[in-house]
């Protein structure tokens, strides 16, 4: 079952580190990895954090923090979303690619 953390400062997220999880960063305007393509691990107990940044993004120091504290920037493409449907959006699209949505 998906749990959702309330908003906190991004220091004190990127620097609290989960065991074993796959981190994730969502960041408009990367021409990166799609968060569509990413490989995601199917043994149930594995945890999958994503961050999902403010209206109007990350500052460059927050995804230096991210990608420093093991976070993997990702993008769901051209289309950029408020936080709060980004958050539902990448959300379905990992349920979706872990056989949890039909």
């Amino acid at each position: 079952m998906p749990k959702m953390s309330p908003p906190c400062k991004a220091v004190e997220f990127f620097n609290r580190p989960v065991e074993g999880a796959l981190n994730l960063i969502l960041t408009e305007r990367y021409h990166g990895q799609s968060l569509a393509s990413v490989v995601v691990p199917q043994k149930a107990d594995t945890k999958i954090r994503i961050a999902v940044g403010p209206e109007g993004g990350w500052t460059q120091e927050e995804l230096e923090l991210a990608i420093n504290g093991g976070f993997a920037p990702v993008s769901m493409g051209a289309r950029i979303l408020r936080a709060e449907t980004a958050a539902i959006a990448a959300l379905s699209i990992l349920q979706s690619r872990l056989g949890e949505l039909g």
